[in-house]
């Protein structure tokens, strides 16, 4: 993994600490909110724990751009940008359930709690998981889309269930299986019609999640085929090598004898390497990175002979 940042192991830990916060926020607070679930005191305890953290997360963003100033004055003045992540930052250390409890005040003020997904953005920069990646790694990838998939079908899951909430419904798993089923067959433009919207802002709700579904299916799917064409290209290109060469010696009505012996020599020396370009690949390193690579070349050819097997 190329990165373009360094940065330690405890600074690491913290983002993922940050992030995980994050996660768990925008998961609770759209349930907690449209399934309108009680603020107890283990609740608060633990809105105020991630309150907490995010003040001391803010509390560093603050220093870092100050020591990151090549003047580094104490009057040091923060730009537009920085100003709105200071404002996002303090409106995220808000314990808002311990504020509710204490005002009266409704409980859809939860909602402000998802102003902490910003924070998210800072965090990719960090693990550089975006811009500085040459090569992102596909596992990268489908943790990304499958996590965003699931806030995502999870957030408009909740908004259904307070919109139209199903009348079938005993308890709070069932309403929120319902909500989830709903969802899932919209977004993937399946909708067997068996939950339907009956009022106007429902069906407004509706037709909008539907535009959005087929934008997201067409998207996924996209995604998902470009990656496991990348996977593949080497394979599907040595494929049609092989192909080519067969309907070549078809055409010229070559011998099978021989047809068996061109078609099995061409596959063994594809099975040992990955392409055709292979030195080619690591001509442009340096010379003693292009060595250590081309030993390991030499490493697997070797390893492939019975005669070498067992051998270190």
């Amino acid at each position: 993994m190329i990165t373009q940042y360094k940065i330690s192991k405890n600074e690491r830990f913290w983002h993922f600490t940050i992030v995980s916060v994050v996660i768990l926020s925008a998961i609770e607070t759209p349930f907690s909110t449209c399934f309108n679930q009680e603020i107890t005191p283990l609740t608060s305890i633990i809105d105020s724990i991630f309150s907490i953290l995010f003040a001391i997360d803010t509390y560093h963003y603050t220093n870092h751009v100050k020591n990151g100033h090549k003047y580094r004055t104490n009057n040091y003045k923060f730009n537009n940008e920085q100003k709105g992540k200071l404002i996002i930052g303090l409106i995220s250390s808000l314990p808002m359930d311990v504020i509710i409890t204490l005002t009266g005040a409704s409980h859809w003020w939860r909602l402000i709690r998802l102003v902490r997904v910003h924070r998210l953005i800072r965090s990719l920069k960090v693990f550089s998981l975006i811009g500085s990646l040459t090569i992102i790694p596909i596992w990268v990838k489908l943790m990304l889309a499958g996590s965003g998939a699931i806030i995502s079908i999870h957030f408009i899951s909740c908004l259904w269930h307070y919109l139209q909430p199903h009348p079938d419904a005993v308890t709070l798993v069932d309403s929120y299986i319902f909500a989830t089923y709903w969802a899932i067959t919209t977004l993937t433009t399946v909708g067997y019609g068996d939950i339907t919207p009956t009022t106007n802002i429902s069906r407004l709700f509706t037709m909008g999640t539907m535009v959005l579904g087929v934008g997201v299916y067409g998207i996924v799917i996209g995604n998902v085929a470009q990656m496991l064409g990348e996977r593949n290209r080497y394979r599907e290109k040595a494929r049609e090598k092989i192909e080519d060469l067969s309907q070549f010696m078809a055409h010229y009505q070559v011998p099978k004898k021989i047809q068996i012996a061109t078609l099995g020599y061409l596959n063994n020396v594809l099975e040992k390497r990955l392409s055709d370009n292979d030195s080619q690949m690591i001509m442009e390193l340096p010379n003693a990175l292009r060595d250590e690579l081309t030993t390991y070349m030499n490493i697997k050819l070797i390893k492939s002979l019975k005669i070498f097997s067992g051998c270190s």
